[in-house]
């Protein structure tokens, strides 16, 4: 369901080899900063009828914006984030102004990496490292929705785990968190919050 980030830093000592008429000099130290990321499913159960109906409002929605941004992308053979945006964004937010602005992104950001992978794809076919010509992306019945940090909280009352999802200015939608041992150990370890 989300994704934690945690920074590791190793260090990697570079040693130069010099000409015999330059001075030699200490090999440097560089430190190289990994991203690790972890991702904790959860199934969740929307806590009332309303809260059903607003998600599966809002999953119809996020299937119409990731369908139209490819749409776009795929017109304009768009291949960079800027220019998803550029094309995108001001459109999309119009259309649905009342979805966080972080599903509209997550809709365009969607609809570009599966261009890409199209076109990556579409390359291997035409060196001959892939035997059947690739179809262009189309979108399935169900989609996943990638929930950004700044759409959701966690949090617990009565002794169970809530997911608040904010899908609008001031609107959530309530689920229970059905929570499983190793998910859960991770979510109260911090790693998951």
């Amino acid at each position: 369901m989300e994704k934690n980030k945690k920074e590791v830093m190793t260090k990697h000592a570079k040693s130069h080899h010099t000409h015999s008429r330059e001075a030699p000099f200490k090999p440097k130290e560089t430190v190289v900063i990994k991203k690790i990321e972890k991702t904790i499913k959860f199934k969740l159960i929307p806590l009332t009828k309303r809260d059903k109906k607003e998600l599966i409002s809002l999953l119809e929605d996020y299937t119409k914006m990731l369908k139209e941004s490819l749409e776009i992308i795929m017109k304009h053979n768009i291949v960079s984030k800027r220019k998803a945006h550029e094309k995108c964004y001001k459109h999309l937010r119009e259309k649905y102004p009342h979805l966080h602005n972080k599903f509209v992104q997550e809709a365009y950001k969607r609809a570009l990496t599966m261009y890409n992978s199209y076109r990556q794809r579409l390359k291997k076919w035409r060196r001959g490292k892939l035997k059947h010509k690739p179809s262009p992306p189309e979108l399935k019945a169900k989609n996943v929705l990638d929930l950004h940090i700044d759409t959701f909280r966690i949090a617990e009352r009565g002794g169970y785990k809530l997911l608040r999802l904010s899908y609008s200015s001031g609107q959530y939608i309530w689920f229970l968190i059905m929570e499983y041992g190793w998910a859960s150990k991770h979510l109260s370890s911090g790693l998951g919050s």
